[in-house]
């Protein structure tokens, strides 16, 4: 439960971002995901449906890791690269000084 409380809300910082890009995040909320969110998705409901229900936290421990390692870094290039303002990258900087703790 309390990694669960910990990821809620994280949607709209990201939404947030997506609007800091010029983008309607409202567009965003209401659109498809991407194959490959899908994928994602539905490999970790098989998973845990097929294999145990503890190997989601091997994804979680990935997906938390990465986050540490390297989104500040991250971040940073892909503003750079890209030109977009450092307010686009709330939810990668906030979240990886976050995970940290």
């Amino acid at each position: 439960g309390h990694y669960i409380e910990e990821e809620m809300g994280h949607q709209e910082w990201i939404l947030n971002d997506i609007a800091a890009c010029g983008v309607d995040k409202e567009v965003i909320r209401h659109s498809m995901p991407s194959f490959a969110t899908e994928m994602m998705v539905s490999y970790a409901y098989d998973s845990i449906t097929r294999k145990h229900p503890l190997s989601f936290f091997g994804m979680v421990n990935v997906l938390e890791g990465t986050s540490i390692a390297l989104a500040d870094d991250a971040a940073r290039q892909i503003a750079n690269k890209l030109g977009l303002p450092r307010s686009a990258f709330s939810y990668l900087t906030s979240h990886g000084a976050l995970d940290v703790e």
